[in-house]
């Protein structure tokens, strides 16, 4: 049992995890309930780049990208596509 097993899930809403914590198991449960999660990614995150949207950086924001996950297991595997933000801030 995890804590992320409890949490109710709400469509249309946004949950923020911090970095250490990266389950995208369960966090498959989110996309199922058309929710939405905002985690920082961990450096040997496994994806691929769709598009990127320019950004400006002046605003501390570096990057806008629509990403895949690539290499899961089928048991949660998505087409559904994450967007990810980079910030110069920490």
């Amino acid at each position: 049992m995890n804590i992320l097993d409890e949490v109710p899930l709400e469509p249309g809403s946004y949950y923020i995890f911090d970095r250490g914590y990266i389950d995208f198991a369960r966090l498959y449960r989110f996309t199922l309930l058309m929710s939405y999660f905002v985690t920082r990614a961990k450096g040997n995150l496994n994806y691929t780049r769709l598009s990127y949207r320019n950004v400006d950086k002046s605003t501390g924001l570096r990057s806008d990208q629509t990403i895949a996950l690539i290499r899961h297991p089928p048991r949660w595997q998505t087409s559904r596509k994450q967007q990810t933000l980079q910030s110069t801030r920490g």
